[in-house]
């Protein structure tokens, strides 16, 4: 009934995968994503679950790109992070502290800053 009345609400759109997700409809989840996407292809909630469902599904390059793609214009700590982790499991440590420096200058709230220098410490423990 959401995204009948407010078809262009790309949160609507994302709610929706996300909870089809967590009842085992991957398909019908990835459809929805993928409609979300084409409302606003760099959303970063969208990217962030969307990059988590497909990590989840093994498709961690798929992960990767979303998480990336999203970060070109909006960077939060939630992207910052996952795409770090990826990084990280793939033996790209370099990689992953200049993503974690790069921005760090871009995020705006404390919350995030601290999110991604606990990530940073952690990297170097």
């Amino acid at each position: 009934t959401g995204t009948q009345r407010c078809p262009q609400s790309v949160h609507l759109w994302q709610a929706w995968a996300v909870y089809e997700d967590s009842r085992g409809h991957s398909e019908r989840a990835r459809e929805l994503f993928q409609e979300a996407l084409t409302l606003d292809p760099q959303n970063p909630y969208v990217c962030h679950a969307f990059g988590l469902y497909y990590k989840k599904m093994g498709e961690v390059s798929r992960a990767a790109e979303l998480f990336a793609s999203a970060l070109t214009t909006h960077s939060t700590a939630a992207l910052v992070c996952s795409l770090g982790e990826l990084l990280i499991s793939q033996g790209k440590l370099s990689e992953t502290r200049d993503l974690y420096s790069r921005h760090l200058e871009k995020l705006t709230k404390e919350k995030d800053r601290i999110e991604v220098y606990l990530a940073s410490a952690w990297l170097e423990e």
